[in-house]
């Protein structure tokens, strides 16, 4: 039996772990190609008013950048400082 109890038990876990390891691919595989990611620390990584990524290309751009200007342990970071939303367009 798996151990999450719901797939977003499951995508919740495994974004944490992704993002304190700092593994950009693994964050991306939980998104869809054309997902959109609405999160504050948009904004102080790419001094920008617009909060706001959207396509893999961005994504990629932001969890890179996140991970290098971000601590990632326990204590902080971009695994704990980040929320995001999953959402089905097609």
């Amino acid at each position: 039996m798996d151990k999450f109890k719901s797939d977003g038990e499951r995508i919740y876990h495994l974004w944490d772990q992704y993002a304190r390891h700092g593994d950009v691919e693994g964050l991306l595989s939980l998104y869809a190609a054309d997902a959109t990611l609405e999160t504050p620390l948009i904004n102080a990584i790419f001094d920008t008013d617009n909060g706001v990524v959207r396509s893999e290309a961005e994504l990629r751009h932001f969890f890179t950048e996140g991970g290098r200007r971000l601590p990632t342990t326990s204590s902080g970071g971009i695994a704990s400082r980040t929320s995001f939303s999953l959402m089905d367009t097609g």
